[in-house]
């Protein structure tokens, strides 16, 4: 009884205060999986890359957060524009989400090595809902409307790059659905900004500081702050990662081969809800097509 009570409240939170107001996920490895929320981030490495992430938040509680991505980026041969394809299946409690976006990005580079990156991206959210294993939700009307939903979805960025910081600022969605209420459910504006430094610590090893800080109307800002050490071979990263008043928890990547990297996640509650969950885990693959790329810049922190 007690897990149910924590999961109900945990739902509550993630819905919001206006209908059903879901939020979008985040992640603990968020440096390599930018592009689901900036599409500015697209094509800005010299090469093709694959990532694909997934995390099973708050092990041990029935219809806890569960949310994969797959995203794919390349430049072009000019330079300057870069493509980009996500796709997110996040499932909370009965309610299913997928949403599959197309991402586009122009570049300003200057002198100083640095680059300014636009984007915007487009796509669609489907829902779809289990609502019928629930005791009792048929008493909601609203609930039995929200199998099949689809609302277009659009979304834009900047990036700022250069050789040892950068800044960025996305807003993934700008609509709160098109139609203001698809099946009886709000997907809420989201407001992202990322900043990090890269520092030498040593002819062995490189610190990089970052935060993400989400912004949505209603909701209190969620900020987190992650520190990566990074082995000058660009093989191994061992991090830490807080979330303000939210959680805690440590993250390593390895790099298989030059062009592989693997990556775990593990984050555990601060709020009460620790008392009904083991944690959240979360697992990284991503792969770089970096062979016969000639004048590649690496390696590539962020």
């Amino acid at each position: 009884m007690k897990k149910k009570i924590l999961v109900c409240l945990s739902m509550l939170s993630l819905f919001g205060m206006n209908g059903y107001a879901q939020q979008d996920p985040l992640f603990t490895q968020y440096m390599d999986n930018q592009i689901y929320v900036n599409p500015a981030f697209a094509g800005s490495k010299e090469y093709m890359e694959i990532t694909g992430v997934h995390r099973q938040q708050w092990v041990g509680i029935t219809g806890a957060p569960m949310t994969t991505t797959l995203a794919i980026h390349t430049p072009l041969k000019y330079k300057s524009i870069g493509l980009g394809l996500d796709i997110m299946n996040d499932k909370v409690g009965p309610i299913n989400r997928f949403n599959a976006s197309v991402d586009f990005a122009y570049r300003i580079h200057f002198d100083n090595e640095s680059k300014l990156s636009f984007g915007i991206k487009a796509g669609i959210d489907s829902y779809s809902s289990s609502f019928n294993d629930i005791d009792h939700s048929g008493v909601d009307p609203l609930a039995q409307e929200l199998s099949g939903a689809i609302s277009p979805t659009f979304g834009a960025g900047m990036y700022y790059f250069a050789p040892k910081w950068f800044a960025g600022a996305s807003i993934p969605r700008l609509t709160n659905n098109l139609s203001g209420n698809v099946g009886g459910l709000d997907s809420a504006m989201h407001v992202f900004g990322i900043a990090g430094v890269l520092l030498d610590l040593n002819d062995k090893w490189q610190l990089r500081p970052t935060t993400q800080i989400r912004y949505t109307s209603g909701v209190p800002i969620s900020a987190g702050l992650s520190v990566a050490a990074i082995s000058n071979n660009n093989k191994l990263w061992l991090g830490l990662n807080y979330r303000l008043k939210e959680s805690a928890g440590a993250f390593i990547q390895f790099k298989i081969t030059d062009q592989f990297k693997l990556g775990y996640a593990y984050d555990f509650p601060l709020s009460q809800i620790r008392t009904a969950t083991s944690g959240s885990h979360e697992i990284l693959l991503s792969f770089g097509f970096t062979k016969n790329i000639k004048g590649l810049v690496s390696p590539r922190y962020f």
